[in-house]
């Protein structure tokens, strides 16, 4: 029995210390991947507007606003929400939902949409947001061939969601959330940013200004 209660406190201790190592490196890695994504975002955006304000919400989220923007926006907001990597069992919770850093971009534009959608994959964290605007505006979701469900008022909207995923170039495939309304925020983007490199990542402010574009662009 003392040799058991020996090697069950053992594993105690080798599980506690392994809890705070990794506690510990979680919080190292996350530090620096939101100063990396918070330094690479500020850099995308500084071309639309001359007053840049960043805030740090936590040590793993940010919220950079550019007032005053340029054309087509007249204000953006970003905010940069970083998985937790502190805490091993959400982290791998996180990996099996396929989820992981996320980049929420909110646009007032200078022109009103003249319609309006959402699109959304239905895993993200930003899907029930989504699902409770297209029912309050009596939207019915529907399944695309691409994974995404889309849901808008029919007309000019069915037919430009497509037009819209396509102006944002390489983050098509990272969107969880576009919506195009007629009350500010006209504009909302949720990219994830799993597995992407601030170093290697395309330039993000152009595709983001192409996307304002159609979404105010005529029928």
């Amino acid at each position: 029995m003392e040799g058991l209660d020996q090697l069950g406190g053992t594993l105690v201790f080798l599980l506690a210390g392994g809890w705070v190592l990794w506690l510990i490196g979680g919080t190292l890695i996350n530090r620096r991947r939101a100063a990396s994504i918070g330094r690479w975002v500020y850099r995308e955006v500084r071309p639309y507007g001359g007053k840049l304000a960043i805030r740090w919400l936590t040590l793993a989220a940010f919220e950079l606003t550019v007032s005053e923007a340029r054309k087509p926006f007249r204000q953006l907001t970003l905010v940069g929400f970083l998985e937790s990597r502190e805490m091993p069992f959400v982290w791998l919770w996180n990996r099996l939902r396929r989820r992981g850093d996320l980049l929420v971009v909110r646009a007032e534009l200078r022109r009103l949409p003249r319609w309006g959608l959402e699109a959304y994959r239905a895993h993200s964290v930003a899907a029930d947001d989504a699902r409770r605007t297209a029912q309050a505006a009596g939207w019915t979701s529907q399944q695309g061939a691409d994974g995404i469900w889309r849901a808008n008022g029919g007309g000019a909207a069915a037919e430009r969601s497509d037009r819209l995923l396509a102006a944002l170039g390489p983050y098509a495939a990272r969107v969880e959330r576009l919506a195009v309304h007629g009350e500010a925020p006209q504009l909302t983007v949720v990219l994830s940013l799993r597995g992407l490199s601030p170093d290697d990542a395309p330039p993000l402010g152009r595709w983001l200004a192409d996307v304002a574009e159609v979404a105010v662009s005529e029928p």
